[in-house]
């Protein structure tokens, strides 16, 4: 139950990041979310456990390759089953200088390797700490109600974008206005 409400926590903070990083570079708002109503960016959550099952060191140069090269693999594998099974991108990085499919990108990968170096001495000590000091019922009880959200949400966004590959008018037109169809 650790783990999932580590993924939980993760995505939402991921969730956030990514909303306040359009913010400034936009000027505005953007939900930025890749579920319908829970404010989770699941590869986030995912980024992360991958990061915490391979960082096993605190010097900054080994959690930066780490960074660079995991969270890089989990952006583009993301990306690949996204464009697979929805024919929509999430992000498109082909504008970039140096990218890789526009699903990854130079850019992108270093401030995922600088980043890590953050999660892997601070933000996931911490957070590991927390959850783990959680009383075991409140974690538990907390998790399944997570889960049991997180799944219907994770199902009615499927049959959503399920429709909207086969160019049904749907909620994905209104809530992610910044996916981009595969071409």
């Amino acid at each position: 139950m650790e783990v999932f409400l580590l993924f939980m926590l993760y995505s939402f903070f991921g969730c956030v990041l990514e909303e306040g990083y359009h913010f400034l570079l936009n000027g505005r708002y953007m939900s930025k979310r890749m579920l319908l109503n829970l404010p989770l960016c699941p590869v986030y959550g995912i980024a992360a456990l991958v990061l915490a099952a391979v960082n096993r060191t605190a010097n900054p140069i080994l959690l930066f390759f780490n960074g660079f090269f995991a969270i890089s693999a989990v952006e583009l594998a993301y990306y690949l089953i996204s464009q697979r099974i929805y024919g929509i991108k999430w992000w498109d990085y082909s504008e970039l200088k140096l990218n890789f499919m526009g699903g990854i990108s130079l850019f992108y990968s270093v401030m995922w390797g600088v980043l890590n170096i953050l999660f892997g001495l601070w933000i996931h000590p911490f957070f590991w700490g927390w959850i783990k000091d959680l009383p075991r019922e409140a974690g538990l009880v907390t998790g399944l109600f997570a889960a049991v959200y997180f799944l219907a949400d994770l199902r009615d966004t499927h049959e959503e974008l399920m429709k909207y590959k086969r160019g049904e008018k749907n909620l994905i037109d209104k809530r992610f206005l910044y996916i981009k169809p595969n071409n």
